[in-house]
């Protein structure tokens, strides 16, 4: 149950909340509402996962990349259950999906059977963290961007960073295929430091 302060946050947000296709109050168009990180990143990442999950090979290995620059990795045999921003990996590994901000995996192509979640209308956090990168982001689809991530490796060793074909953005999640290796690559958007056109 929400407490008496979370009530009057949400009824603050949804007061200030307007609807980007009809720029007024929320309306029949706005039929679901991102307010946190938890509505248009975690969740968004859980998706993603979810949906690799029964798209690769069982045998197929997963590299994530954590917000602190550590990296981890498994085979999709080892998931047991993706829920509550928790992947369980045997029973024995338990990873925090809120602090993931890049997931890789080998087979490009499976980027054209994945879906990610629509954007949606939003307030609060994902109105200023999440939601104009993404719509700057959508205007790239196709082009070759660079990018600078939290956990990024070693962000000194290239002047630009990583660098993307964009393929897919939808709320808090970019998919792209890595100029350098041709790998698929998913991003969190609320992870993201800076973007730029690549012009080649």
């Amino acid at each position: 149950m929400l407490c008496c302060k979370d009530k009057k946050k949400l009824q603050k947000c949804l007061n200030d909340l307007y609807c980007d296709k009809c720029d007024i109050g929320v309306c029949g168009c706005c039929k679901d509402v991102a307010t946190n990180v938890c509505d248009c990143c975690v969740d968004p990442m859980e998706n993603l996962i979810k949906q690799l999950q029964n798209i690769l090979p069982q045998q197929a290995t997963i590299l994530i990349t954590f917000t602190n620059g550590s990296q981890d990795s498994f085979m999709v045999q080892d998931i047991v259950s993706i829920k509550d921003s928790i992947i369980n990996l045997l029973n024995i590994q338990f990873i925090s999906i809120c602090d993931i901000s890049r997931v890789r995996w080998r087979n490009t192509s499976t980027i054209d059977q994945i879906e990610l979640l629509p954007p949606v209308c939003t307030c609060g956090e994902c109105d200023c963290c999440e939601r104009p990168l993404r719509e700057q982001l959508s205007k790239q689809i196709g082009n070759n961007i660079a990018l600078e991530f939290l956990g990024e490796k070693d962000p000194e060793s290239s002047a630009s960073g990583e660098e993307i074909t964009l393929r897919k953005v939808g709320l808090g999640i970019i998919v792209g295929e890595n100029l350098n290796d041709g790998a698929p690559d998913a991003y969190s958007i609320c992870k993201m430091l800076r973007i730029g056109t690549l012009l080649r």
